[in-house]
């Protein structure tokens, strides 16, 4: 019998949670005559007034669970007043007709608005981010090879960074969008094309060489880790994140690239400890040349080739070294079995994950020059190399990466003709792109990202110079050992000598574009609810301000400026039409958690 009042009457229902959810649905399905409003209008009077009793001179009550659930059907009965209003055509069979006179129905939604936004503190805090963690619009667009015979696919999470940073959702998505175009990152028993078995060992290749935003993002490699663990069939393998930052690099900055900047690499992985992951960092062994595990020497340090490649003039050098859970891996040959006296070359998986940044000798730092994290600086004297395509030899001769992934995030977008480029870059330099992109082809992400990320993102700075950004750009800019076109295209070179697919021709690239939450979940929490909806009625009638590219209302309230993601039809009002947008997705995700 209560199942059933329950069912016929979910108004009933007084639990915090269970009435944000229920509202919209409940509006569409049961508010249609004046009878279900009043009996609304009854909880709610009933709820205040015991609230009002209950709470009395101490505040601190309101976090009450009794408090909390009164609160709610406050809220409730709100949104059954408030919603109907977004759709004016049902209007009439909706409100009792005395509420149907235009000046009442104005009346109607503004204080509801008024009474909505009183509630606010009891709920959460609803203040839009800080214009530092607005993201630059970059309208990227997918794009289809022409050529499908030799193409590459490239993938872009955009509206990466959730609540807090928190990237599990871009994660998600990304892996998503790639099994959607045939590419699996598990490699399962239904599935052994997959990139990642549930024993292998993975080297996360990271760029920790700069504090700030010059490193990967460790929210980034946080969510990366946490998706590697939760592989299908359960991981037993083991995870290394690594870099050689040639002797001023440190996977423990006090300032890192991170929502709270305090959180380092080490950090990260500290988090994981009831699992095999840890990080190794080479700038102890850079200096010292050792033989790999096969001629018998079981000592941390440096392979070095002893003759230089005649055309790149490199001499490759690769890193070997024991984990802290005993595992011994060479970064050429893989992971050295001592029983068999043999390497497993395909158990040793490398993810490389740069940070998209300008860069002062070079233009452009991305996925293939984040190779000069593996090789040794002092032993080898490669970044004077770089310029011959020294680093697409590097990765023909080691070992190539089975996935990168950009992370491009917070970007260094000010180019050589500018102050502020790279590689170095400061909290203060950086520009919030948001996005994140995967490829296993790393020349054709590099070329992408930084045509359509990194040069979009130079221009919203306002600067008008920007040539050392561009791939397409051969001249030497002032300033640079080389341009980055070069350098990349005889890095490309390389590596289609030997049999990989890499491009740099945007008629050999399949693009596929897609975001991390959706739309209308304003608040990136991960799924449409109430705080999305209240994000809508704090800003609504805010009008766009060319100034500064942010909402306000005239006069200000206390919650301007709105963000522009709140104008979600892009009208430049937040109105009716936004809030109709969100009450019909309300209770959606993008993605399963």
């Amino acid at each position: 019998m209560r199942e059933d009042r329950r069912k016929q009457n979910p108004y009933l229902i007084s639990s915090f949670n269970c009435s944000a959810v229920v509202g919209v649905r409940f509006v569409r399905k049961h508010v249609k005559s004046k009878k279900h409003i009043l009996k609304l209008g009854l909880v709610a009077l009933v709820s205040v007034f015991w609230l009002i009793v209950r709470t009395g001179r101490k505040p601190s009550r309101i976090s009450y669970p009794c408090q909390r659930a009164a609160i709610a059907n406050i809220h409730f009965f709100l949104l059954v007043l408030f919603a109907p209003l977004v759709d004016f055509r049902k209007l009439k069979a909706t409100l009792p007709s005395i509420l149907n006179h235009p000046r009442t129905k104005t009346f109607l939604m503004l204080g509801s608005l008024i009474l909505a936004l009183g509630c606010v503190p009891f709920t959460g805090n609803y203040s839009p981010l800080s214009n530092d963690y607005l993201s630059i619009p970059l309208n990227l667009k997918p794009q289809n090879a022409l050529n499908l015979a030799s193409s590459s696919d490239l993938f872009f999470i955009e509206n990466a960074s959730g609540v807090d940073g928190n990237m599990d959702a871009a994660f998600s998505a990304l892996l998503q969008l790639m099994e959607d175009h045939g590419l699996f990152f598990f490699k399962t028993r239904s599935q052994l094309s997959g990139l990642f078995g549930k024993d292998d060992v993975l080297l996360i290749k990271v760029n920790c060489q700069w504090p700030e935003r010059g490193g990967t993002s460790t929210d980034f490699v946080k969510s990366l880790i946490r998706k590697i663990l939760n592989h299908p069939e359960g991981f037993t393998g083991e995870i290394v994140v690594a870099d050689n930052g040639q002797e001023r690099g440190s996977l423990d900055w006090a300032e890192s690239n991170a929502f709270n900047h305090s959180q380092s690499m080490k950090d990260v992985v500290d988090t994981f400890s009831s699992y095999k992951v840890s990080t190794w960092l080479w700038d102890t062994i850079r200096s010292k040349v050792v033989n790999d595990y096969d001629q018998g020497d079981f000592s941390d340090g440096y392979v070095v080739n002893s003759t230089q490649n005649p055309i790149t003039r490199l001499r490759v050098s690769y890193p070997k070294f024991k984990t802290n859970y005993d595992t011994y891996i060479s970064f050429k040959n893989g992971i050295w079995n001592n029983a068999t006296a043999s390497y497993s070359s395909e158990k040793l998986k490398v993810i490389n994950v740069p940070v998209l940044k300008s860069h002062g000798s070079y233009g452009v730092t991305a996925c293939v020059k984040h190779y000069m994290g593996v090789v040794s600086q002092s032993l080898t004297n490669t970044h004077s190399a770089i310029q011959y395509g020294a680093l697409g030899t590097e990765m023909v001769e080691t070992k190539f990466p089975a996935l990168n992934i950009l992370d491009a995030i917070w970007v260094n977008a000010n180019p050589k003709e500018s102050s502020n480029c790279g590689p170095s870059t400061s909290y203060e330099a950086a520009s919030f792109t948001n996005v994140i992109g995967a490829s296993q082809d790393p020349v054709a992400l590099d070329y992408w990202a930084s045509k359509h990320i990194l040069i979009p993102a130079a221009i919203h700075k306002g600067h008008t110079a920007y040539s050392s950004l561009d791939p397409d750009y051969a001249p030497v800019t002032s300033g640079l050992t080389e341009s980055y076109h070069n350098y990349l295209e005889r890095s490309m070179n390389e590596l289609k000598n030997a049999g990989y697919q890499v491009t740099m021709d945007e008629a050999e690239m399949n693009v596929y574009v897609s975001s991390a939450f959706l739309q209308t979940d304003l608040n990136k929490d991960g799924r449409v609810n109430i705080l999305d909806l209240f994000k809508v009625a704090q800003a609504f009638g805010a009008k766009y301000n060319e100034t500064d590219g942010m909402y306000w209302h005239d006069p200000k309230c206390k919650y301007c400026p709105h963000e522009p993601a709140v104008d979600i039809d892009c009208n430049k009002t937040i109105d009716m039409i936004d809030l109709n947008r969100v009450a019909r997705d309300y209770g959606k995700r993008a993605w399963p958690s």
